[in-house]
């Protein structure tokens, strides 16, 4: 099951436009010289000898991932490729009132809320920095804003104009739910995705999303 680029090439899990994934990963263009030379390239034998003879069905999380699965030089003699979209409990993720989300998370009921979430907040993929410059354009323009975030990782004090509420890890979909549903705007400020969750359990709560 495919769920980044990581199983696919020499070990990046982000396509930046490399097509690596394609030629055996010869020249990484994530790592540094003389690195980029070898260590992917090594990687990509190890990998190619364990696949070999074996029988392979291969999972796609997206139609996105599974064009990445065709383009891999280690699948080319998978046997079958199929697309699965990850699951998501709808009666988990639910939308809850607006006004009383706001009240139990201590948000003014008159202010814009933009929404951000990820795993780990430090993952240079999810763009938390580039969310925060989005936030104070958008404070610029509609005034005072409050950020609604989660995930581990938040060093973010935020400013005059754009108040931070820092929640940490999120592990339940009540909470989830909750949170989600006090946001005006879920923000996806990744380079890339190859699914997108965070932003379907928003949608799911009756938040629209802004992504690239």
């Amino acid at each position: 099951t495919i769920h980044d680029m990581s199983p696919l090439a020499g070990g990046g899990f982000i396509d930046f436009g490399c097509e690596q994934l394609e030629n055996g990963c010869r020249c990484c263009p994530l790592l540094k010289s003389p690195f980029n030379h070898f260590l992917a390239a090594q990687e990509w034998k190890r990998r190619s000898r364990a696949l070999e003879g074996r029988r392979i069905f291969a999972v796609g999380n997206s139609a996105f991932t599974t064009q990445l699965i065709k383009k891999s030089a280690l699948f080319r003699g998978v046997e079958k490729i199929v697309t699965i979209h990850p699951a998501l409990n709808v009666r988990e993720f639910i939308r809850h009132d607006k006004a009383e989300a706001r009240r139990l998370l201590g948000i003014a009921p008159n202010r814009f809320v933009l929404g951000f979430g990820a795993a780990a907040l430090t993952d240079e993929n999810k763009g938390f920095n580039r969310f925060l410059e989005m936030t104070e354009k958008v404070a610029a323009r509609l005034g005072a804003v409050d950020a609604l975030v989660f995930g581990d990782g938040l060093s973010a004090a935020g400013s005059q104009q754009v108040k931070v509420h820092g929640l940490g890890r999120l592990s339940s979909p009540v909470l989830q739910s909750l949170v989600y549903s006090a946001m005006d705007v879920f923000v996806v400020a990744s380079r890339m995705e190859t699914f997108g969750q965070v932003a379907t359990e928003a949608q799911a709560c009756g938040t629209p999303g802004w992504a690239f």
